[in-house]
C-alpha cells in the first residue's frame, strides 16, 4: 500500500495502479475502503473519470458498511469533483450539498469544507463569480488547517 502512495505521489500511475491492485487481493474488506479511494485518486488523476467514479462508489458502499463517517465523506467529495469535472453541475451540486448537510461531526467539517471550495469553483467555471466568492467564503469559515486555508484563498 505504501509504494502505490509513493508510486501516486511520483505521478508513476501505472505502479501505483499495481501496487494497489496487488493489495486489494490480501486485505480485509474494512482496509479496502482506503484502497478503493487511493485507485479512484489515481484514475481521476490520469483523467479516466468514468473509472475512477467506479472506484469512489465501491469504497464509498464500503464505508458506509462499515459505518465509517469520514471515508464516506472523502468519497463524497470526490464523486462531487468528478460530477464537476464532466460538467455535471447539477450532479456536482447535489452531491457537495449532501456533504454539507451531512457534517455532524469535528472530523467532517473539513470535508463541508471541501464540498462549498469545490461548489464554488463549479461556480467559477460557469461564470457566476458572485456566488463563487460566497461559497468560497463559507469554506474559510469552516477550515482550520492552514493548507485549506491557503488553497481557499488562492483559488478565490
Amino acid at each position: 500500500m505504501t509504494l502505490g502512495y509513493i508510486a501516486k505521489t511520483f505521478l508513476a500511475h501505472e505502479h501505483a495502479l499495481g501496487y494497489y491492485s496487488e493489495s486489494l487481493a490480501i486485505v480485509d474488506e474494512e482496509v479496502k475502503i482506503g484502497l478503493l479511494y487511493n485507485l479512484g485518486n489515481v484514475y481521476k488523476n490520469m483523467e479516466e473519470y468514468d473509472i475512477a467514479l467506479g472506484y469512489f462508489n465501491k469504497s464509498l458502499a464500503l464505508a458506509d458498511q462499515f459505518n465509517q463517517s469520514k471515508s464516506v465523506s472523502r468519497a463524497k467529495v470526490q464523486l462531487g469533483i468528478i460530477f464537476g469535472r464532466k460538467a455535471w453541475y447539477e450532479r456536482s451540486e447535489s452531491q457537495f450539498r449532501s456533504i454539507i448537510s451531512e457534517t455532524k461531526t469535528k472530523s467532517s467539517i473539513k470535508y463541508a469544507g471541501r464540498a462549498y471550495h469545490n461548489l464554488a469553483n463549479n461556480y467559477m467555471k460557469q461564470n457566476d463569480l458572485i456566488s463563487a466568492i460566497n461559497l468560497f467564503n463559507n469554506a474559510l469559515e469552516l477550515f482550520t488547517a492552514e493548507t485549506d486555508q491557503f488553497i481557499t484563498y488562492m483559488d478565490m
